[in-house]
């Protein structure tokens, strides 16, 4: 649990991270005033922060999708190293798995084909619904891949 509950604050402290400088410097190098969404239309400030706040926490969960998957992973390993190789190794396979289009049958189930659906929100109108998919799959792989790591490391013997 502590691992998990580190690697939920890791993500978390990421994801807003880039946000914050992103916006520190945008504030530096721009004047501030409305903001001009992907879509050409123009929004307040304020709500441009909101919709920010829901990227960094859709960002957020997918990453943590991706850091459940490795906590399970690393429950079967006894080498870091060797845990933190086999994340990326599969990270980086189910991104080659939705560059091929004739394996449009798994695409659905691959974390990495919904990492940009927040694209909507930073469109006029405003929607969520790009990222319902998408988060209600970060949600299974957590829910999964976290039941999965608990019911190993029960079983582990961490005495020695």
């Amino acid at each position: 649990m502590a691992k998990f509950v580190a690697v939920a604050v890791w993500c978390l402290v990421t994801a807003s991270s880039v946000a914050l400088f992103g916006v520190l410097i945008g504030f530096a190098l721009f004047p501030t005033g409305p903001i001009i969404l992907l879509s050409g239309t123009q929004t307040t400030l304020l709500d441009g922060l909101a919709r920010l706040g829901l990227v960094v926490g859709y960002a957020t969960l997918m990453m943590l999708a991706v850091a459940a998957l490795g906590l399970f992973i690393s429950t079967l390993t006894e080498v870091p190293i060797a845990a933190m190789a086999a994340t990326l190794a599969t990270a980086i396979i189910m991104q080659v798995l939705v560059a091929v289009p004739q394996l449009h049958a798994v695409h659905p189930w691959l974390i990495s084909s919904h990492l940009l659906d927040f694209g909507e929100v930073l469109r006029d109108p405003l929607s969520v619904s790009g990222m319902r998919d998408g988060t209600l799959l970060a949600v299974a792989y957590v829910a999964v891949f976290w039941s999965l790591a608990w019911a190993r490391f029960t079983t582990k013997d961490v005495s020695s």
